[in-house]
């Protein structure tokens, strides 16, 4: 009788052991995000405690290139929230109850904002988990406008023009254009029948973090259209 005891004893410290929280959000010891300037950004975290698991402390901390850490926020289970200097009326945490979901919020989002963030969970018995998420900030980018100048245009082939900007890049390039293939000016070429088959090449520029992803295939479809409606 006390062999079986002690045999359903040492089972049911094993299962106990076995069944710990761990983090519900993010799910990857790094996280990446973006996010845009003057919007509103959510840092992830949240860990889900199990029976006999209490959180004591949240902190996020914000990771610098000396590397030192700057504390951001804390919530204490008995001591409530305290926001440190640098970062009062910037952040603040999005659930009521920040010891059990721990995301923090940057209401209006600021390019100094960008960089890698630190969520710390100190857990009673089991000690200190992190998450780590780092943030970039892009510009918004403004509209986008596209236009096709006719260059030069005869009964067997035309030569186009075609421009992409916005308020902060631009995007240029010259086309010459067949019944049968359209070249671009950097050799690229692209056969097309009356599917009008577009060129798959694209190109991504960036400027003061202006990002502007733009495909040939847009620009090769105004072509087309245009060469179909003049003939």
């Amino acid at each position: 009788m006390e062999r079986l005891t002690f045999t359903w004893a040492v089972n049911l410290l094993f299962k106990a052991s076995c069944v710990q929280g761990d983090f519900v959000e993010p799910l990857e010891p790094v996280t990446f995000l973006h996010s845009l300037i003057g919007s509103q950004t959510r840092l992830p975290c949240h860990y889900k405690e199990e029976e006999g698991e209490q959180v004591l402390q949240v902190i996020w901390q914000e990771e610098h290139t000396d590397g030192n850490n700057e504390q951001v926020i804390r919530a204490h289970f008995t001591d409530g929230i305290t926001v440190f200097v640098r970062y009062i009326g910037r952040v603040k945490f999005e659930s009521s109850n920040p010891t059990a979901n721990s995301a923090l919020l940057i209401p209006i989002t600021e390019v100094s904002d960008e960089g890698t963030y630190i969520c710390s969970i100190e857990l009673y018995p089991r000690g200190t988990f992190v998450r780590r998420v780092t943030l970039k900030v892009w510009n918004p980018v403004s509209p986008v406008h596209l236009k096709v100048d006719l260059v030069f245009n005869t009964s067997t082939f035309c030569n186009l023009t075609v421009t992409c900007s916005t308020d902060h890049s631009f995007f240029g390039s010259s086309f010459t254009c067949g019944s049968k293939s359209c070249k671009q000016d950097d050799g690229q070429q692209t056969e097309h029948g009356e599917d009008w088959t577009l060129l798959p090449s694209e190109r991504f520029f960036s400027s003061v973090g202006h990002h502007i992803r733009i495909s040939t295939a847009v620009l090769s479809a105004f072509v087309f259209y245009d060469l179909k409606k003049k003939n």
